[in-house]
């Protein structure tokens, strides 16, 4: 029997989640978003594309993004050796794992043995923007329970190296501390991504 994979999403989840793992009155709002509903429904922001099991996967039809600063950034390094991190498999232990948005990092994450992980993204001010890059194979979700996050920049390939496979999506968070990060991919390949901030 055939099964189906997803491939390829890096949607954003505005909905209060039990799994988020972070207390909401420990962060400082910058600003709440009109068009988001605490305690709503789910909002993808991204592309899934189902793909075949054992078939080629195919690039998915995305804008090319900017060929500034960030993206610049991301491409270089792809040729460094990335820092490792090692995902949880619970998400109410992401706090275990932190990781902070750098300009010079990558990083190479490990997984579960099934193929889901989580750790926590710390943002360090309020009203920044920051940068995702990722390979368009992985996917990446960002717990939201407070809708703090609001897209600025839709999925995209990198524009410094669209040829790469790497991708490129930007949020605006409105509020500084600590978010969720639940990542899949293959358990046996660790999940290279980068948060860089926009300065």
């Amino acid at each position: 029997m055939t099964t189906l994979r997803t491939f390829f999403a890096l949607p954003i989840l505005c909905t209060s989640l039990i799994a988020c793992g972070h207390d909401s009155s420990s962060r400082n709002t910058g600003g709440q978003r009109d068009d988001c509903i605490s305690g709503g429904s789910a909002t993808e922001v991204g592309v899934s594309e189902p793909v075949e099991e054992g078939q080629p996967l195919g690039r998915p039809q995305l804008p090319v993004g900017p060929d500034d600063a960030l993206a610049q950034a991301a491409c270089s390094l792809l040729g460094t050796v990335p820092t490792e991190i090692i995902a949880v498999a619970d998400a109410n232990s992401a706090g275990q794992v932190v990781v902070t948005p750098r300009q010079d990092t990558a990083l190479s994450v490990r997984l579960p043995d099934a193929g889901v992980g989580y750790f926590t993204l710390e943002i360090p001010e309020w009203s920044i923007t920051i940068a995702t890059s990722l390979r368009y194979q992985e996917s990446l979700v960002i717990l939201d329970e407070n809708c703090d996050i609001e897209p600025v920049q839709s999925v995209s390939w990198n524009g410094a190296c669209d040829d790469s496979g790497l991708i490129d999506h930007r949020h605006l968070y409105h509020a500084w501390g600590s978010f969720t990060v639940r990542i899949t991919g293959d358990a046996n390949e660790p999940v290279h991504l980068s948060f860089m901030k926009l300065d």
